[in-house]
């Protein structure tokens, strides 16, 4: 299993992943169709992260989205860290401007244990 986070902190034993599908008892691995420069995240597997908001964008992507884009970013202040910053986004596959509401449906979050997973390398 993979995990993609880039910071798992240790005080978290468990891993979040969202999916349109309800009642899931056996998680199978499947090669995501992702356009990420790196290859971690082409992998085949099962994905889970540490940060709720990762696993609720999956679980609440309707059928309608083309594609996401999404980034978490922390700068450098000083002798610290800025809080982090999330940026999610969801395509269309409609040509004409639709409400953002309209590319949502209800999802899942399941709670999985992190034994297993894969930490994401930073």
């Amino acid at each position: 299993m993979i995990c993609q986070e880039a910071i798992w902190p240790r005080s978290r034993r468990r891993g979040l992943h969202g999916s349109q599908q309800g009642g899931i008892s056996s998680f199978e691995p499947r090669t995501p169709s992702d356009r990420s420069p790196d290859d971690f995240s082409k992998r085949t597997g099962v994905y889970a992260a540490s940060v709720g908001l990762w696993a609720m964008m999956y679980a609440l992507k309707g059928s309608r989205v083309r594609r996401i884009l999404n980034m978490a970013l922390q700068l450098a202040d000083g002798p610290g860290w800025t809080p982090m910053r999330y940026f999610l986004s969801f395509a269309s596959d409609s040509p004409t401007p639709e409400h953002g509401r309209d590319l949502l449906s209800p999802g899942f979050v399941y709670v999985l244990p992190r034994d297993g997973f894969e930490q994401m390398p930073a």
